[in-house]
């Protein structure tokens, strides 16, 4: 993803591309689960799976890059790829009754059993989350920007309406991260945190996602401003700069730690 947006931007294209097609090559051929379909969650350097399993915050990733590296090289056969692993993730994941995806799989896309670990801290296998449906918001952005394909733009408008209600809690004006599978957040104890950065990262991601669909972002602004407003009046270190890590809702952030990503 990096070095194809680098390449998509001006920046060396050339070499940045170079670059993009190294990992995609390894994204195809160590990655790619040529049996079942999807992407491991992780491989070693030699590209044998270590953690075989499918978890959609993976597949959000690698359908970003794909995508990305789509627009970037204008390759028909990498718009293919991801179209068409789009449609895997459309018949293996998305949830017709409640919307947005179904998460956590085996490395057959089978159910995995009820205490199955799973590879999202703190989560287990029936929930969704915010933070992974934020980042397949981001990436059908950029898919439906590659293909202009109906049922991708059907999802991104779900996710944007997932990702501006769904998971903002309205007394608070802040995000959580964890919900069973027909929505109904889960607040009790530390699912009742507010990342400040995945908040704040809600809001551009929100904003593109709009452009992408050629929807105005107006009407979100009043959750913009509010969203913001939270964020700043708990999570950001008015002495050294900066956001903080979490915190538990109108409280001054509890884990004051800095993150890049956060801060990026």
């Amino acid at each position: 993803w990096f070095f194809a947006r680098m390449a998509r931007f001006g920046h060396d294209p050339k070499k940045m591309l170079e670059a993009a097609d190294h990992g995609y090559k390894f994204l195809r051929e160590r990655m790619w689960d040529a049996k079942h379909g999807g992407f491991y969650w992780e491989v070693d350097a030699l590209g044998k799976p270590t953690k075989a399993n499918k978890h959609l915050y993976g597949q959000s990733f690698a359908l970003y890059a794909l995508a990305e590296y789509a627009l970037a090289s204008g390759r028909k056969d990498v718009k293919e790829f991801a179209t068409n692993f789009f449609n895997l993730l459309e018949k293996q994941s998305h949830d017709p009754v409640h919307g947005g995806y179904v998460e956590y799989f085996l490395s057959d896309w089978a159910t995995p059993p009820v205490n199955e670990p799973i590879y999202m801290g703190g989560s287990s296998a029936g929930m969704k989350l915010m933070n992974t449906h934020l980042h397949l918001m981001e990436a059908m952005t950029t898919l439906y920007q590659v293909t202009r394909n109906s049922t991708v733009r059907d999802r991104l408008l779900e996710l944007i309406s997932i990702e501006s209600n769904a998971v903002i809690r309205k007394p608070y004006m802040a995000c959580t991260d964890k919900y069973d599978r027909d929505w109904s957040p889960r607040l009790e104890g530390d699912f009742s945190t507010v990342s400040y950065g995945h908040d704040l990262e809600n809001i551009w991601l929100l904003t593109d996602a709009n452009h992408a669909v050629g929807l105005p972002s107006s009407p979100y602004v009043d959750l913009f401003r509010s969203n913001f407003a939270y964020c700043r009046k708990y999570g950001f270190d008015e002495d050294q700069g900066g956001f903080f890590y979490n915190g538990p809702f109108n409280q001054p952030a509890s884990n004051r730690s800095k993150s890049w990503w956060v801060q990026s």
